[in-house]
């Protein structure tokens, strides 16, 4: 069975691998041993949530490296996302999480911050709590 302590922690490290201060190198790549293998990332691209793609967290996890390797003005000034409030359902083995944040960064502009949700299936497997998929969309 799955707790809510045992979901909060895997929350906390999703936003912590995904955060990072000014000057620090990004450490993404932590992000896979949160999923199991094969999961299913599914990024919506705007706002209306009419376009997405669908992806691997292996593919994620080089795009986020690629942008953050590309544009020195974010790694420079950090990168912070952090939860505002969730809501769990658990079955058993199996939880569905909906995970309210906030994400700052500086775009070499202006400083952004926007809000957005995710959505997480979870489940237990060989013990250890893993996202099966994640899907999100800016508020």
């Amino acid at each position: 069975m799955i707790s809510r302590d045992e979901i909060q922690i895997l929350l906390e490290r999703l936003y912590e691998y995904i955060s990072f201060e000014p000057g620090e190198d990004p450490h993404v790549d932590m992000l896979k041993e949160l999923f199991i293998e094969g999961a299913s990332v599914i990024e919506y691209l705007d706002e209306g949530c009419q376009k997405h793609v669908q992806k691997d967290i292996e593919r994620h996890i080089e795009e986020i490296n690629r942008v953050f390797r590309g544009h020195p003005e974010i790694t420079s000034k950090g990168f912070r996302e952090k939860e505002l409030d969730n809501s769990m359902t658990i079955y058993g083995p199996m939880a569905f999480v909906k995970s309210r944040y906030e994400k700052e960064f500086f775009n070499g502009k202006e400083n952004i911050k926007a809000t957005g949700t995710n959505c997480l299936h979870l489940a237990k497997i060989d013990g250890r709590l893993k996202i099966v998929s994640i899907g999100w969309y800016e508020n």
